[in-house]
């Protein structure tokens, strides 16, 4: 079974072309649902992030204000290394975990990908690209 990396900017749809995936019978690890999950209320990162940037980023129910803080880190890099720097081990921790349970019905593939395919651009595009790495 081969591993498909699919990344790309905000808005090119990666969730769209991951859900056309899981349509078509392909495991997907989402890591923008990972992302999501590690910044619940009681997660370490959660606590990390109100420790790191302030309470103001945690709403009166306990949850991540999440367009607040994406205000700040995409006008501030330094703000946005250190929000990565909290979020990004723990999310690749959670993928790879998730990624071992389907390494057994993958062979040969573990620790990388087969191929990336960049979501950036027409869709027609992508889609020819998808299939060519999909089935060759």
């Amino acid at each position: 079974m081969k591993l498909l990396g699919v990344t790309g900017g905000v808005g090119m749809g990666k969730s769209t072309a991951a859900e056309f995936l899981r349509q078509a019978g392909v495991a997907v690890v989402d890591t923008d649902k990972i992302a999501r999950e590690v910044v619940e209320p009681g997660k370490p990162a959660l606590e990390e992030i109100r420790r790191e940037f302030g309470a103001h980023f945690i709403g009166q129910n306990g949850r991540l204000l999440r367009s607040e803080l994406a205000r700040l880190v995409f006008s501030d890099a330094a703000a946005r290394s250190k929000l990565e720097a909290i979020l990004h081990p723990r999310i690749r921790a959670a993928w790879q975990q998730e990624d071992r349970g389907l390494e057994k019905r993958r062979p040969g593939s573990w620790g990388g990908y087969n191929t990336v395919v960049v979501r950036d651009g027409c869709s027609f595009i992508f889609l020819q690209c998808f299939m060519r790495c999909l089935f060759q």
